[in-house]
């Protein structure tokens, strides 16, 4: 059995332009929770979390 991982929904993405685009997503509490326990962190910090998630979409997208 998979380790389980707390979810995030993204809501919309807008693609400004090629190089640049938006995404609008949720994430709850239990997400926020996780996020920082498994990265060692005291507080929220959003950089560390768009790295993050930059990483995980790289990885799907080569998946696919």
């Amino acid at each position: 059995m998979k380790d389980y991982k707390p979810h995030i929904t993204m809501l919309k993405v807008e693609i400004k332009n090629e190089d640049e685009s938006v995404l609008t997503i949720d994430m709850s509490d239990e997400f926020v929770m996780w996020f920082k326990k498994t990265h060692n962190l005291k507080r929220w910090a959003p950089r560390q979390f768009t790295n993050w998630l930059r990483e995980v979409l790289n990885q799907q997208e080569k998946k696919s």
